[in-house]
């Protein structure tokens, strides 16, 4: 979670760089007020994950990094990430027409940083 005025892009890449060394399918950066407009731009070069783990259903999307205010919080907004069972899933990749996703490994690790 990140307070006060200073919301930098840099702060969505050390994020990544945080997702990176922990084998972090999805992060979340939680602020107090709304990101600034390069942080989102950072945030959406991170590629999405492509969830097709269920065949009889069609594949989804989850953005690797979610951006969520505190007040978006208290007001329902939930986390995007895919139900996961325990343990990692492994899933086929490299379908054509996949540039920019990812398929997901989830792990069952959640952290918080404040």
């Amino acid at each position: 979670m990140k307070t006060g005025k200073q919301r930098k892009p840099e702060h969505v890449r050390e994020l990544l760089g945080t997702m990176r060394s922990e084998s972090a399918d999805i992060g979340v950066l939680i602020l107090d007020v709304e990101p600034t407009e390069r942080m989102e731009e950072a945030a959406k070069k991170a590629k999405t994950l492509l969830d097709r783990r269920r065949a009889d259903m069609p594949p989804k999307e989850y953005d690797r990094v979610q951006i969520l205010t505190a007040y978006e919080i208290i007001e329902g907004a939930k986390i995007d990430w895919p139900a996961h069972d325990a343990g990692r899933q492994e899933v086929p990749g490299g379908a054509n027409g996949d540039a920019g996703m990812i398929p997901v490994q989830l792990q069952t690790h959640t952290y918080i940083y404040f």
